[in-house]
């Protein structure tokens, strides 16, 4: 068994420092590399074979949804849903009395704005996850589906698909800002929003964002009936809404339950 020295270090591995959104958030935006995240091709990664393609087929023989279908589902629960748990870890100069290489987890409103897997945010400067983000954290947001309460589904949380998007935060342009209508978007999926998200008469000072996702761990459900695995980035940015569209999810129909 790892002793607790052994899987401390393993996690702090993964909280590579770089430089992100300053830490006030200003309206200019400091640029950065990506953080430091697994690579898919590497075979020597845990849970990210280079024989993806193999595995895929296997799975398909097994009646299991296919990667590019698990994929899919992720993009369309992502659409649908309006909120998940954003991770950071405190940073070595995080203001006592946060606790440097700790993890913090907390929810935040998200909106599918740009449509292309990468979620935004309204990034608040007093928020712990972008102020470590700030930092030079990674980040990593959950994402659950909830089914409709009526659903059957609804009461087994634990058969439903939930996935973990990893990657690092970016401000976005004033130019992509007015281009994608960003707050007309944000403001659609979370009206009580409105008092602090970007803009005159904020109560907080606060930036539109995205999560620039770099990695997708998907858990579809019970392992007999859905994929449980890193899913190819390119099979993520590659889906499309007529895909979306079509796809079924546990509890949205009737032929799912």
């Amino acid at each position: 068994m790892y002793s607790l020295k052994v899987i401390t270090a393993v996690l702090l591995a993964g909280a590579a420092s770089t430089p992100m959104l300053a830490q006030a958030l200003p309206p200019a935006v400091v640029g950065w590399p990506g953080p430091v995240h697994y690579n898919p091709a590497d075979s020597n990664t845990i849970g990210k074979s280079s024989a993806i393609s193999n595995i895929n087929s296997t799975r398909q023989a097994s009646g299991r949804p296919t990667v590019h279908e698990s994929a899919i589902q992720a993009r369309k629960i992502l659409s649908l849903e309006k909120y998940g748990v954003l991770a950071t870890i405190f940073q070595d100069d995080a203001k006592p009395p946060s606790p440097p290489g700790t993890p913090i987890a907390l929810p935040e409103y998200f909106a599918d704005c740009e449509h292309n897997g990468n979620p935004t945010f309204a990034a608040i400067s007093v928020d712990p996850p972008f102020i470590n983000a700030a930092a030079g954290s990674n980040v990593s947001l959950c994402v659950e589906w909830h089914p409709d309460p009526s659903s059957p589904l609804a009461a087994s949380p634990a058969a439903l698909p939930r996935f973990s998007l990893t990657g690092y935060i970016e401000a976005l342009s004033a130019e992509e800002i007015a281009q994608q209508d960003v707050a007309k978007c944000f403001l659609a999926a979370h009206p009580d929003s409105k008092p602090w998200v970007p803009g005159p008469g904020s109560v907080h000072m606060s930036q539109w964002a995205r999560l620039v996702v770099t990695d997708v761990y998907w858990f579809g459900g019970f392992g007999n009936v859905a994929l449980i695995q890193w899913l190819p980035i390119e099979e993520w940015r590659n889906v499309t809404q007529e895909e979306m569209d079509a796809m079924a999810l546990p509890g949205l129909d009737a032929s799912e339950d």
